[in-house]
């Protein structure tokens, strides 16, 4: 096998997982938000140097390259996307099929609204369509400044010929050379879901995104391409597979690099044989917790971005405020030290980046305690000032209290921890769980330093880490196939209270099953795939109770009658007398190259070869000196005790009394929290 590179590209750096057979080289560069290619292409060469190669030779001996990016997400938060224009149904210019107040006028504002004559009856048969008035009110809107159109007609779901019409004839009008890089995106070429303004908000929102994933993704493709690499450039979407640019829409890649993070944990959860797993990623602003539960994570098949809900199936994964640029404060009516949600983010930063911040910090507290070395942070190419970090925690948190800074500092790191263990308790008690049946998987930056803490404000008392814990993302996508997801809506009645189960349907449904298994197998033997070596997954979609979706996956890609039909109406909608399925969505995998982790014979649990020094660290109850190990010189197999600090070049371990640290044979590091002093 050549080597693989895997690349997440983050607010603050881009992450590199690059691996070879046997060997794995990691590596992170700065983000350059003005564009993204060039932090794409600084990742790729530092990670060839650290073969020893010049870029091209590595790239040309690469067998894939897959990519997460938070593009999508940083465009939304920064509102940087592009000026829309969107055409509807008359009538609905003012409400876009939704309620007051929805949220979209924060991507489209109302004077970028134009509604089109459409005779539509309640059936959803429609009869008649001005598209000259349709054209007339594109142009308008381009003269307006719309540097992308989005048409949403109602009841477009049941047949789309007339949005269909409309883009047949802006094409035909308006040649590309003439309208330039303003694209015209149909609702029904994302969705063919029922909900008209939930269709219409999914189309918004991927407008807002489609520039700049057309201006950068495109472009990485093409710089990679230029350095002899003679693949496609995979994307890694949301939804847990990747595919090539062409074959990415501009929602995809929206959070895809948490949900990379999600795809690394259910490898790890897979390699230890664990059903129930939280997986944690504490970073520098905030904090993303997901769940793998029987062996599954979940997906949300009708997620909200800013409150907005969208027809695209995403891994679930939960966001906090709660990372170590996380900003601490006295609450002025109660006296005690609180943390977050504001984060210092990595502008300015905590007070000890020395980028102008000032207020307090969680890796300001890390530093004050004595956990952060602050000449050795990430491998010692970032230095940190500990006076900075203790001024800004004696200005805001010891003066006004009255206390000393070291006590301030372990408030402020024992407060995010019980936030966080308090956060995950009510999340698992949503789940209908309890705490006990999980293992805890930490990274991130500050994963590996605060895990002790929130594991024991949780109760659970085993902790997986992983040795390329700020790269953890990365290594997520490498676990990553090919994968295109198909849809079909049609609403199909399978139970109902009056007929019980339809087994007159089961003809239809293998139909609509067949036409998507034909086209998914057309278009990824288009990637190079047999249709011997795709594997084929099918969800149904019911329209459940109220207005909640529910999914069920399908073990069967044909029904023979009744009993599988009411096998998955069970699986569906346990005891509901109607089960109406409107949305069949088939995914077709296909496998890439993936590196697989390697394992390490035991050497025996004695870890003092790899002590390097002893520093004072700040526990409950002062100072004490405290050994400090080099995560790089333990061996399968050593043990280390609490107290005890592990430095490694991508994070800080923090191995409190009444806690140890395993180095297993995989060289990840299990923490057992075996007595009270692991819950400091």
């Amino acid at each position: 096998m050549g080597f693989t590179i895997d690349i997440d590209t983050g607010g603050t750096f881009t992450d590199g997982f690059f691996t070879s057979d046997q060997e794995v080289r990691y590596a992170k560069v700065p983000t350059t938000p003005h564009d993204l290619t060039v932090c794409l292409v600084d990742v790729v060469e530092k990670g060839a140097a650290l073969f020893g190669l010049a870029k091209e030779e590595f790239l040309g001996k690469t067998d894939v390259v897959r990519y997460s990016t938070t593009v999508g997400t940083n465009a939304i938060i920064q509102r940087s996307g592009p000026k829309l224009g969107v055409v509807v149904t008359k009538g609905h210019e003012a409400d876009l099929y939704g309620p007051a107040g929805s949220g979209l006028d924060m991507f489209v504002s109302g004077d970028m609204v134009v509604g089109v004559e459409e005779n539509v009856e309640p059936d959803g048969v429609i009869h008649a369509l001005d598209v000259g008035q349709a054209l007339r009110a594109i142009e308008d809107l381009i003269d307006r400044g719309a540097r992308a159109i989005v048409v949403s007609l109602r009841n477009a779901s049941y047949d789309p010929v007339h949005e269909r019409a409309i883009k047949d004839a802006f094409e035909t009008e308006y040649q590309p050379h003439y309208l330039g890089i303003v694209p015209l995106i149909l609702s029904t070429d994302l969705s063919r879901r029922r909900d008209d303004y939930k269709r219409t908000a999914t189309t918004i929102i991927n407008a807002y995104l489609h520039r700049d994933m057309v201006k950068y993704l495109y472009r990485g493709d093409e710089e990679l391409r230029r350095s002899w690499y003679d693949r496609p450039l995979l994307i890694t979407h949301s939804s847990g597979g990747t595919a090539r640019v062409a074959k990415t829409t501009a929602l995809n890649t929206y959070n895809s690099g948490p949900a990379a993070g999600m795809l690394g944990s259910a490898r790890i959860a897979e390699m230890y044989g664990l059903p129930n797993l939280i997986s944690t990623d504490m970073g520098g602003t905030s904090m993303d917790i997901g769940f793998i539960v029987d062996g599954a994570y979940d997906y949300e098949i009708e997620p909200t971005i800013e409150g907005i809900p969208v027809y695209l199936p995403m891994i679930e994964v939960d966001t906090i405020g709660a990372g170590g640029g996380s900003i601490a404060w006295v609450d002025p009516v109660s006296g005690s030290v609180e943390v977050g949600p504001q984060s210092a983010g990595a502008q300015p930063g905590p007070a000890a980046f020395d980028l102008g911040g000032t207020e307090p910090t969680v890796t300001d507290a890390d530093i004050v305690l004595g956990y952060i070395d602050v000449d050795g942070f990430l491998g010692g190419t970032m230095k940190l000032d500990r006076d900075k970090a203790v001024r800004a925690i004696a200005d805001r948190i010891a003066t006004p209290l009255s206390i000393f800074v070291e006590e301030a500092a372990l408030a402020i790191k024992q407060k995010v921890d019980g936030n966080i263990g308090a956060r995950i308790a009510a999340e698992v008690a949503d789940l209908g769980r309890d705490a006990g049946e999980f293992t805890l998987l930490a990274y991130g930056g500050a994963g590996a330093t605060h895990c002790c803490g929130y594991a024991a404000a949780l109760g659970v008392d085993r902790i997986v880490t992983f040795p390329y814990s700020a790269v953890f993302s990365a290594f997520g996508s490498s676990t990553a196939d090919v994968m295109h997801y198909y849809t079909h809506t049609e609403p199909m009645a399978a139970r109902s209270k009056e007929g019980g189960i339809h087994v007159s349907q089961t003809a239809r449904f293998n139909e609509i099953i067949d036409d998507l298994r034909v086209r998914a197998l057309h278009d990824i033997r288009g990637e190079g795939f047999a249709a011997d070596e795709v594997i084929l997954e099918l969800d149904l979609i019911a329209g459940g109770v109220g207005d909640e979706a529910r999914l069920v996956h399908s073990p069967l890609l044909e029904f023979a009658g009744e009993a599988e039909l009411r096998a998955v109406c069970d699986a569906c909608l346990p005891g509901a007398d109607d089960v109406v399925f409107d949305t069949f969505m088939l995914r077709a995998r296909g496998a890439v190259p993936h590196w697989e982790i390697q394992t390490w014979e035991p050497v025996g649990e004695d870890p003092s070869a790899a002590i390097k020094t002893e520093r004072p660290v700040y526990w409950p109850g002062g100072f004490r000196d405290t050994a400090v190990y080099d995560y790089e010189r333990l061996q399968a197999g050593n043990v280390v005790s609490g107290p005890a600090i592990i430095d490694s070049d991508s994070t800080t371990y923090v191995i409190p009394e009444g806690a140890r640290l395993t180095v297993d044979r995989y060289r990840n590091g299990i923490i057992e929290i075996v007595g009270e002093g692991g819950s400091q």
